[in-house]
């Protein structure tokens, strides 16, 4: 697969699957991070995900029984991610990323 097709791909993945946070460190001088994460039964393509943009998968149970693989990255990979994605998500999670960024407030 082409860099732009798995380009591509992980958009999509991310566009169905994924969520954004900023979350703040240090209290005291207010720096805020993002962290993206995608969650998924099958680790395959979490892998891929990893292997193009690093991060860590992290395996969890919930009480359900239910394993689940979740696929996180922060700081500047993270925003790496959205710069490479950004053109093909929708008008919806690009909001939610500009939001968990500080660029907007609502």
């Amino acid at each position: 697969m082409s860099r732009t097709h798995k380009i591509a791909w992980a958009a999509g993945f991310y566009e169905g699957d994924g969520n954004v946070i900023n979350t703040q460190h240090n209290k005291s001088n207010g720096w805020v991070g993002i962290r993206l994460s995608v969650g998924q039964k099958d680790k395959y393509p979490l892998l891929l995900l990893q292997e193009c943009w690093g991060g860590s998968l992290i395996h969890r149970t919930p009480k359900k029984g239910t394993q689940m693989w979740i696929w996180s990255v922060c700081g500047a990979r993270a925003l790496i991610f959205i710069e490479d994605v950004m053109i093909w998500l929708s008008p919806r999670r690009i909001k939610q990323i500009n939001k968990a960024k500080g660029i907007i407030n609502d």
